[in-house]
């Protein structure tokens, strides 16, 4: 355990906790004792290291082994603010599941006996070399130990709601949306049952004229559709002349087309009306992110993370809003509004600053519309070719898990792994033994990595030929292959090929064929399969997908 102390003092109120590899003196003193300093902070500080595993492994009970020596000393120095530099650490701390979500906050340690200690989450210097773009989050992790020195700690996000209102009687709607025509741009967003945009309607939509002001209007009672707000909601989109900013658009925009202006999903004339009506003046604050921000070291794209010093942790996306009430339904989408209207002033002059503004306007947003045009369209699949591909892969995969099975060393692999199980199960008995027959359930399973790597590496005692990003031996299929250049078994040969077969296999079948087995099938009589495609995230600029 090292420590460093900027003065001698006979009591420290704040310790700073950072991982050993990063513990310099002067490093230490540029990046967080002379910011904290400039900051009019006159406190003592000591700082002690944290200490990993092996191969940068940090797991829990390590954590927990530290702290119990470093606590009791932390408490004996008088320290009261812990600025934790290491989001393992802070997780343990405050026994939080996430520790990204807390910068800017400060939470109390939820360790018995020093629930008195406060914690803030810092950030590591190191990770800046990497990651400039950190410095955002350093900064906000001293500012927040600064203001709960001085005592005028506020959480974020507490007070950016300053005028609201939720409409929840369909008679105030039309003067409501009326009133929003006066505004010549606001941001929308819409709260539904699915992400799907065939399944679901829209519960809920939020629009906002500035990033402290706006209105959430209910539109269908969840599964119920309102057709007369529905109508209403139509009107609106058809007339006003101003600009709407979304986040994600082609998500909102999706559910929007196919809720106020098509029929059906094979509604085409309402289709293109809608796509029009809707891409006539927008922004979209995901594109806009993404183009102000894009970097080698990536970044997050989320609404959420954007717009975290300004809203802070106010929820995680809610993966079902019917487990919300209301009036939390209510707040979670106008603040969803305002960080939207949050990040549009954050980053919109970036963008025109680094001389993105042509690329937004010439490519970016036209293929807004394009991509549009696929999702709601979706692919055709025939599903009868579908299930026979089906048969063909699981037939594939059972031949394959035969022949497998099958080889002796499997077998022999197979005898020794339920013995490992028996003698484990044994351990844990104090009279009673149970026989290896007991085990007969415990088969070699290609798809365990650490079956895989026992197999391989000391069963079969090949070297190592390629690691994962974690340091593990690698057994995918690539590797695979060189390790079948490298035996001159022909059976061995035999049983590496009848593995990657099997990946390969297993692959298209729980990636593909799942996904075209959720097509949708339409009043034509055929399947379409629609995708969701993510126009920006990616640090190449390639066009992705997801779900599928």
């Amino acid at each position: 355990m090292q420590h460093i102390i900027f003065r001698e003092s006979e009591s420290y109120e704040v310790a700073l906790l950072i991982k050993s590899q990063s513990f310099n003196d002067t490093a230490l003193r540029r990046y967080y004792y002379m910011p904290l300093k400039d900051r009019g902070f006159k406190a003592n500080i000591i700082c002690f290291d944290l200490i990993y595993g092996p191969k940068a492994k940090c797991p829990v009970s390590l954590q927990k082994d530290y702290l119990k020596d470093l606590l009791p000393i932390l408490k004996e120095q008088g320290v009261k603010y812990i600025y934790c530099a290491d989001g393992n650490y802070f997780k343990t701390l405050t026994k939080e599941r996430k520790a990204e979500p807390h910068h800017g906050y400060c939470l109390p340690c939820a360790i018995e006996g020093y629930t008195d200690m406060q914690v803030i989450l810092g950030v590591n210097h190191a990770a800046m070399f990497y990651n400039p773009d950190l410095q955002e989050k350093l900064d906000m992790g001293l500012d927040t130990l600064a203001s709960v020195l001085k005592g005028t700690y506020a959480e974020i996000g507490g007070n950016i709601i300053h005028n609201a209102r939720y409409v929840r009687d369909e008679s105030d709607v039309y003067t409501v949306l009326q009133e929003l025509k006066e505004y010549p741009e606001l941001t929308c967003d819409t709260e539904t049952l699915s992400l799907k945009f065939w399944e679901t309607g829209i519960v809920t939509i939020g629009f906002a004229w500035d990033q402290h002001n706006g209105v959430v209007i209910w539109c269908d009672d969840y599964e119920k559709a309102n057709h007369k707000i529905r109508q209403l909601l139509r009107g609106f989109f058809f007339t006003y002349r101003g600009t709407l900013i979304y986040h994600n658009a082609n998500y909102d925009m999706k559910i929007i087309i196919n809720t106020l202006f098509m029929d059906n999903l094979l509604d085409e004339v309402g289709k293109q009306q809608g796509i029009e009506i809707l891409t006539r003046s927008f922004h979209d604050t995901k594109l806009i992110s993404y183009l102000a921000t894009n970097s080698t070291a990536g970044n997050k794209l989320g609404l959420k993370d954007q717009s975290h010093e300004f809203a802070g942790n106010f929820a995680e996306d809610v993966s079902d809003i019917r487990l919300l009430s209301k009036e939390d339904l209510e707040v979670y989408q106008l603040k969803d509004c305002l960080s939207t209207w949050y990040v549009f002033n954050k980053h919109f002059q970036t963008l025109i600053q680094d001389k993105q503004l042509e690329i937004y306007e010439g490519i970016f947003k036209p293929s807004v519309k394009l991509i549009l045009q696929m999702e709601l369209t979706g692919m055709p699949v025939d599903m009868d070719m579908v299930k026979e591909a089906r048969k063909v892969l699981e037939a594939k995969i059972a031949e394959c898990v035969s022949v497998i099975q099958g080889h002796t060393d499997v077998e022999q692999f197979t005898y020794l792994l339920r013995e490992q199980e028996m003698n484990k199960a044994n351990a844990k008995l104090k009279k009673k033994v149970k026989p290896l027959s007991d085990f007969d359930y415990v088969e070699f399973n290609p798809n365990s990595n650490p079956q895989m790597q026992q197999f391989f590496y000391e069963y079969l005692q090949y070297p190592v030929v390629d690691k994962t990003d974690s340091g593990a031996p690698a057994t995918g299929g690539d590797t695979l292959m060189k390790l079948y250049g490298m035996t001159e078994r022909e059976d061995l040969k035999e049983l590496i090929q009848t593995i990657v077969d099997f990946f390969d296999a297993d692959k298209i079948l729980g990636t593909f064929i799942k996904a075209f087995e959720g097509s949708v099938l339409k009043d034509d009589g055929h399947y379409y399969l629609h995708g969701n495609f993510n126009l920006g995230g990616t640090v190449s600029g390639r066009l992705s997908s997801s779900g599928p």
